[in-house]
């Protein structure tokens, strides 16, 4: 009747959509208080899951090709479990792929090898991931 107009016609005609706030979703047949978590709690919780990490890494000047340095890196939270961490570089000399023994739920260790030998510093920029499926 005149309640349903009057509730349809306080949404407005304009676009058809309205938004939700403050929306709390909960297993079982008993509402608890409203949780209030702060964006940095927020966001500890999904870092849990899932970390990008932009790096720029420098070795100094080595006496011969292929020697390997490794650059250990604590991600800001511990993950829930061992992550998958996918390199994105976006230098020519780029961190190799760690292995499983180089990841761990507080940190990661990447290594990057100076293929050159004229004795010069060599550094190593670009990004990773680390994941965890939930």
């Amino acid at each position: 009747g005149s309640d349903y107009n009057a509730r349809t016609n306080s949404l407005g005609q304009q676009s058809g959509t309205f938004d939700i706030a403050q929306v709390q979703l909960e297993e079982g047949t008993v509402a608890t208080p409203f949780e209030h978590r702060p964006i940095s709690v927020e966001l500890s919780l999904a870092q849990r899951y899932f970390e990008k990490v932009n790096y720029s890494v420098g070795a100094v000047a080595g006496t011969s090709a292929n020697r390997a340095t490794r650059f250990p890196f604590r991600f800001a939270v511990d993950k829930r479990a061992t992550p998958d961490v996918i390199i994105s570089s976006s230098s020519n000399t780029r961190c190799n792929t760690p292995t499983a023994s180089e990841i761990y739920t507080t940190s990661v260790t990447l290594r990057a090898t100076n293929n050159n030998t004229d004795n010069d510093d060599y550094s190593a920029q670009g990004s990773f991931t680390a994941e965890i499926e939930l």
